[in-house]
C-alpha cells in the first residue's frame, strides 16, 4: 500500500500539472512517513528535491524556496501560516501540496497571492485514477547550475538559520531503490546497490 501511494502521488502531480521532469519540489515538513511518500513520489516522476528544515522560520523558507526556483512545496498544514504571510514574496511558487489539514485562513491568504493550496491524499486518489509510468531522471537531465547542485546547503552566520538540502533522483539510493523512484546510468537501480557521499563534490 506505501508504494502504491508513491507511484499515486507521483501520477497525482502530474496529472494535475504542478510538475515536469527536471523541476524542483521543495518539501518543508518535519521528516515524517508522508515526508518519504512525497519525496519518493517526486522522484519517480524525475524531479528534483530540496527540504527545507521544518524549525526555519519566515526568512529561511523564504531563501530556501526562491533560491530553489521550485514552483511547488509540499508542507505541514502547520506551517501554512508562515508562508501565507511570506505569500507576496516568492518569485516562482504556484502551488502547495498539503500532507496534513490546512488552515482555511493561511490558504485563503494564499489563493490571494495566486498560490493555490492542494491536499496530498487529493492528489494521491488522482494519481490512482490516473496512473502513469515513472519518468525517472536520466544522468543528463540531472545536470544542473550552481544555484541546484547534488547537495545544497545554505547558512547565514546566524547560527545556521538558513540551512536546507536538495537531491537529485538518485540520492538515497539504498531505500529510494525500494520504492522504484531510481534509474542511474540507464538502469533500474535495486536493492543490492550502495551510494557513496563524497563532500567535495
Amino acid at each position: 500500500d506505501y508504494l502504491n501511494k508513491v507511484a499515486a502521488f507521483g501520477a497525482g502531480l502530474k496529472a494535475k500539472g504542478l510538475i515536469s521532469k527536471g523541476d524542483t519540489i521543495v518539501i518543508y515538513a518535519d521528516t515524517q512517513e508522508r515526508w518519504m511518500q512525497a519525496a519518493y513520489g517526486a522522484w519517480r516522476q524525475g524531479l528534483v528535491v530540496g527540504t527545507i528544515y521544518a524549525t526555519l522560520g519566515e526568512e529561511g523558507a523564504l531563501y530556501g524556496i526562491n533560491q530553489s526556483k521550485c514552483k511547488a512545496v509540499v508542507a505541514d498544514g502547520k506551517l501554512l501560516k508562515i508562508l501565507a504571510k511570506i505569500a507576496t514574496k516568492f518569485t516562482t511558487l504556484k502551488d502547495i501540496v498539503l500532507i496534513s489539514e490546512p488552515d482555511e485562513a493561511s490558504a485563503k491568504a494564499l489563493a490571494a497571492a495566486g498560490i493555490t493550496v492542494h491536499k496530498m491524499d487529493d492528489l494521491i486518489a488522482l494519481g490512482k485514477e490516473q496512473p502513469c509510468q515513472p519518468e525517472l531522471a536520466d544522468k543528463d537531465d540531472t545536470a544542473v547550475d550552481a544555484e541546484r547542485q547534488d547537495v545544497l546547503q545554505q547558512f547565514c552566520k546566524h547560527r545556521h538559520a538558513l540551512a536546507g538540502l536538495a537531491g537529485r533522483h538518485f540520492n538515497g539510493v539504498a531505500t529510494a531503490a525500494d520504492a522504484g523512484a531510481c534509474r542511474h546510468e540507464g538502469r533500474q537501480v535495486n536493492g543490492r546497490d550502495v551510494a557513496v557521499a563524497d563532500d567535495n563534490n
